[in-house]
C-alpha cells in the first residue's frame, strides 16, 4: 500500500484541489506491507528528505524502517502510484501559460 503526507499548510506552497481538498504539499514517502498470514504491518521509508514523514519518525522512532530493510522480492513491485502522476500531472497543466508561446510560465 501507499502512505501519503499532506498538508494544506506547507509554507511558500500553492493550493491546488485535491478530491474537494485544498493541499499545498503531497508525497508518496512511505510503502506498507501486511503480512497475509500474521497481519503484522512495516511502514518501509522510500523518500528520506520528506519534512513532515521526519517529524513522524521523531514522534514514532520504531514506527518506520529504511527502505533498504525491505526485502529485495517485494521491493521488485514497488510503483509509483498513479493517482499522484495524475495529480501531479493535472497541476502542471493547469498553470497559468501563454497559449501563443506554447511554453509555461512561472
Amino acid at each position: 500500500m501507499d502512505a501519503f503526507t499532506v498538508s494544506n499548510n506547507y509554507p511558500y506552497s500553492t493550493h491546488y484541489n485535491l478530491d474537494d481538498s485544498p493541499v499545498n504539499y503531497i508525497r508518496n514517502s512511505v510503502k506498507v506491507v501486511v503480512d497475509a498470514y500474521t497481519g503484522a504491518t512495516t511502514l518501509y521509508v522510500f523518500d528520506s528528505e520528506d519534512p513532515i514523514l521526519a517529524s513522524y519518525r521523531r514522534i514514532f522512532p520504531r514506527l518506520f524502517k529504511d527502505a533498504s530493510a525491505m526485502p529485495t522480492d517485494l521491493r521488485r513491485h514497488v510503483r509509483y502510484p498513479e493517482n499522484t502522476v495524475q495529480s501531479a500531472i493535472g497541476g502542471l497543466w493547469s498553470l497559468p501559460h501563454d497559449e501563443s508561446a506554447g511554453l509555461l510560465q512561472s
